[in-house]
């Protein structure tokens, strides 16, 4: 027994002694050339303790984390070429000479090291880090010193930059600090802290651009950090570029920030900035219809003759977004929305102009639901329309003209602004729209200056006009309302819905023929009715989708708990008249029986929303007032038989009297329950 307890005791040891063995293996320091090969060839966790120079470059396969420690790795290798055919090719050509680190395989992090070329003469440097497979390379705190090629894709590697002392491209040569082969084809660099430059002792390099993508596909995720270069920050001959910004800064001087010759992109960004002190800030692919959601951070154009984009597909502009530049658009259809601004840029010489805010080059749609489109002081327009089949629809925000600048300019196309603010401050022109292709409905207009509203209002304005304050000067206000032929009519009062079960307060609305056609000829709709507690729509001061979501916002609640958006679908009912559809509010709870609920009716096509108008005394009612008006609604005998449409509706004779109702006994009992006492 003691024997079997010390061989026990004795194989115990020794896999204790096995599995340390197993910990600490792939885990050294190393001071020396060859001491760093073999350490990160076997993988695992090296840690420099001295400075290291390679005359070799190293090929690394495996899972491996290099700890630099502040140390320096110096590559000489790179530079020992003496002519051309000693360059490594890369995807069909001689871009790449050499390497340093070549990643194959693995998940390799390089952590506070500073990587470091040689001096040479030579017209092109090596690689410094090369993909050749699909490894997944984490650089945190790594500067690259030196090298005409920091970092080159040649394979769908994925590249993560953090560290606030990160650098890729210090003291880089042209051309490029990072580079993507056509065998990248789905590579990823993700930007978290840092900078992507070319710099020489600090400075901007005089030429280069920062990062160039030759593959078919790349993904781009800036969540810090910045991409700076003289020329263009980011360049992207042709293919299919996704750019996702959540932070950070790409900025270019002479360049663009972005530049696509073809292909097409993808541009969700929710925070940073991207900037260009000459040419377009994002200079995408005409041809293509490009995605560009804008919903945080900025976007700057710093010259006279620059512009943001030229929108040419998709784009939404909304949430905090600011644009600071000319906006183009040459097709697709744009909407600006929310608390988005676009505002001209502020230029360092006092004689700047610019043309437009936004110009409409192209057939297009803009819609406009909120925002602010502000030119400011310079002699310039916030809105040009040049082509026939450009089309503006305003429904929110605000549009602001300075004391040199006017509203909207009109060489062609259609101009319709509906529950729009017009801000003109200018003092010499003599209208406010003075092209006659402008549409006002339901909008306000102040003017600094007595002048004509222009456009289709027969209005002008006069020194005895009503005036209001703005931004603490003096205006005159006019506000034209009228019924939109293209909106639904909400019929009057509201109906019950006696289905056991699902009992509640029916709200009906109808949408002529004439208005149908020309709603769906602008896209497809979508009808609905909004309702909402009487004293909450008070409170939100309009019966819009966007007042109720700011007044929910405002008080910290959900939006569900604010109003009911009920989209008509099962209940929409064609006919030659039209259409029409109905909303019903159920499971309402005791307490608010006697509580007055409201409806509005709308039509929506193409971000457009065309209300109902609303009337407190007509489109609002309790459960408990339809309850009653419902068991109040009965026909005598004597009557029915006097009129056949009657008796096909009144049904049901009441108990022990001679008076028929639509409902049925059980019916009337459950809404009796409803009725206030």
């Amino acid at each position: 027994m003691k024997k079997w307890i010390f061989t026990c005791t004795l194989l115990t040891v020794m896999l204790a002694a096995a599995a340390c063995l197993a910990l600490n293996a792939g885990a050294v320091e190393v001071s020396t050339a060859e001491e760093f090969i073999d350490a990160v060839v076997a993988g695992g966790t090296v840690t420099l303790t001295e400075d290291i120079v390679l005359d070799t470059g190293v090929s690394i396969v495996r899972d491996v984390s290099i700890l630099g420690e502040g140390h320096t790795i110096t590559f000489s290798a790179i530079y020992r070429f003496t002519q051309m055919s000693d360059y490594i090719t890369v995807s069909g050509s001689s871009m790449v000479a050499g390497y340093g680190l070549q990643f194959v395989g693995g998940n390799v992090t390089l952590s506070n090291v500073k990587l470091k070329n040689l001096s040479t003469t030579m017209a092109k440097g090596g690689a410094m880090l090369l993909l050749s497979g699909t490894a997944a390379l984490v650089l945190d705190n790594v500067v690259t010193d030196g090298s005409h090629f920091p970092l080159v894709y040649d394979a769908a590697a994925t590249v993560t930059v953090k560290g606030n002392h990160a650098h890729i491209g210090e003291n880089a040569g042209q051309p490029y600090a990072v580079v993507a082969t056509a065998n990248a084809d789905g590579a990823t660099l993700c930007l978290q802290g840092g900078t992507v430059s070319h710099t020489v002792e600090g400075a901007l390099r005089g030429n280069g651009h920062c990062v160039l993508l030759k593959c078919a596909a790349f993904t781009l995720r800036v969540e810090g950090g910045s991409i700076a270069a003289t020329e263009h920050a980011v360049y992207m001959p042709q293919g299919a570029l996704t750019l996702q910004m959540t932070g950070g800064a790409i900025s270019s001087v002479s360049g663009r920030a972005v530049q696509m010759d073809s292909g097409s992109a993808l541009v969700r960004m929710s925070d940073g900035s991207i900037s260009a002190k000459q040419g377009a800030v994002l200079a995408l692919p005409e041809s293509a219809a490009n995605d560009v959601e804008i919903s945080g951070g900025s976007i700057l154009a710093g010259a006279v003759d620059s512009y943001v984009w030229k929108a040419t597909g998709k784009t939404l502009i909304t949430g905090n977004a600011v644009l600071e530049g000319s906006l183009l658009i040459a097709g697709g259809t744009v909407t600006v929305s929310g608390n988005a601004r676009l505002t001209s840029p502020t230029y360092t010489h006092a004689a700047a102009t610019r043309p437009a805010l936004v110009q409409q080059l192209g057939a297009s749609t803009l819609l406009i639901t909120g925002g602010k489109l502000d030119i400011g002081d310079v002699n310039a327009t916030v809105l040009f329309l040049k082509d026939a089949a450009a089309e503006v629809t305003v429904s929110g925000g605000r549009l602001v003209a300075g004391s040199a600048g006017s509203i909207a300019k009109l060489t062609a196309g259609a101009l319709r602004i509906r529950s729009g603010l017009i801000v003109d401050s200018c003092t010499v022109t003599s209208a406010v729209f003075a092209d006659a292709g402008v549409t006002l409905t339901d909008c306000a207009v102040i003017a600094k200056r007595p002048k004509s509203v222009g456009g289709d209002a027969a209005a002008t304005l006069t020194e005895n006009s009503p005036s209001v304050k703005y931004a603490g000067e003096l205006y005159y206000l006019w506000m034209g309302f009228a019924t939109d032929g293209s909106a639904p009519t909400l019929v009057e009062g509201a109906g019950v819905r006696a289905q056991l079960g699902s009992q509640g307060i029916r709200f009906t609305a109808t949408v002529d023929a004439e208005a149908v056609a020309a709603l769906e000829e602008r896209g497809e709709v979508t009808y609905g009715i909004l309702i909402a507690p009487a004293d909450y729509v008070a409170a939100a001061g309009d019966f819009t989708l966007t007042a109720l979501d700011a007044y929910a916002a405002a008080g910290g609640r959900e939006a569900s708990a604010v109003y009911a958006n009920v989209v008509a679908e099962k209940s929409l009912r064609r006919t030659d008249a039209g259409v029409s559809f109905n909303a019903v509010l159920i499971d309402v709870q005791t307490y608010n029986y006697d509580r007055t609920f409201a409806a509005v009716a709308y039509a929506s096509v193409n971000g457009c929303y065309y209300y109902s108008e609303f009337d407190s005394e007509v489109n609002a009612r309790s459960l408990s007032e339809v309850a009653a008006e419902a068991l109040a609604d009965v026909r005598a005998a004597a009557e029915l038989e006097a009129d056949e449409a009657l008796k096909a509706l009144y049904i049901h004779r009441i108990a022990e009297t001679d008076q028929y109702s639509k409902y049925t006994e059980e019916q009337r009992k459950a809404l009796a329950r409803y009725v206030a006492a």
